[in-house]
């Protein structure tokens, strides 16, 4: 006999009873929504202050390269003409004068050009020689300071170049834009006991100093306060000219 039938029947003369079985349904109540929704978006507010962190510090680190690459450059084209001055002499090879519009018998073209010196006549052995530009690996380079086209704050470093030393007249140099936003550049010459504001190759003894030092201002931002620091550059000079034992001038030549 199913004992389970038994008892699914009711007996006789007895009332029948019969339960409803009710399901409890879960759901989320109004506050804990709004508990939830507050955590996520302190979440997504965490979130959002390191990615704006992180692109702040990406736009500045981008802004710092991009500011620091035209001072390195102007620094490295420094650096090579000052590292590679050939003696003065000869017929390619001139004086090294702190004043050239003064001492040499032409006038100075970059005054002509509406520039400012700040530097001498550098003879150095830096160019490259190449299919568009067929001359020798000397030349002659000067430093200036122009007024920029765009009305900005400063001066504009250019990187005067002349190639062509056995022209028959003058020929103008080239304008090589290294800098924006100078205040000041200036160049001092180390005789091995002082620095000097000027050197003179035709009357110092030394003919060439032990080192060139360059000091370059720029102009600072509104946010920067303070003095201006400047790019300070200081370039051994290891070239030493011939000099003739009997005149009791120092030199062995190298």
């Amino acid at each position: 006999m199913n004992i389970g039938a038994i008892h699914s029947q009711p007996l006789k003369g007895q009332p029948v009873v019969r339960t409803v079985a009710r399901t409890r349904r879960s759901a989320f109540t109004l506050l804990e929504l709004l508990i939830a929704v507050s955590v996520f978006s302190m979440v997504l507010l965490a979130m959002h202050g390191v990615f704006r962190g992180a692109i702040q510090l990406r736009d500045r680190t981008t802004a710092a390269v991009e500011e620091a690459a035209p001072v390195e450059e102007a620094v490295a084209w420094l650096r090579r003409d000052l590292q590679h001055l050939v003696p003065p002499g000869g017929v390619l090879f001139g004086p090294l004068q702190s004043a050239p519009q003064q001492t040499n018998a032409g006038p100075d073209l970059l005054l002509g050009m509406g520039a400012r010196r700040v530097s001498p006549d550098f003879y150095t052995a830096s160019a490259m020689v190449d299919t568009f530009a067929p001359w020798g690996d000397v030349q002659k380079v000067a430093y200036a300071l122009v007024t920029p086209t765009n009305r900005a704050e400063g001066m504009v470093l250019v990187r005067a170049v002349t190639r062509n030393l056995l022209a028959p007249t003058p020929e103008p140099p080239e304008l090589e834009v290294l800098l924006d936003r100078v205040e000041d550049v200036r160049f001092e010459f180390f005789d091995g006991a002082q620095w000097m504001a000027a050197w003179d190759s035709t009357v110092h003894p030394m003919v060439l100093p032990r080192a060139i030092r360059v000091r370059l201002w720029q102009v600072l931002g509104r946010e920067t306060r303070g003095e201006p620091a400047p790019i300070e550059v200081v370039v051994p000079v290891w070239v030493r000219p011939w000099t003739n034992p009997a005149s009791g001038r120092e030199g062995t030549g190298v």
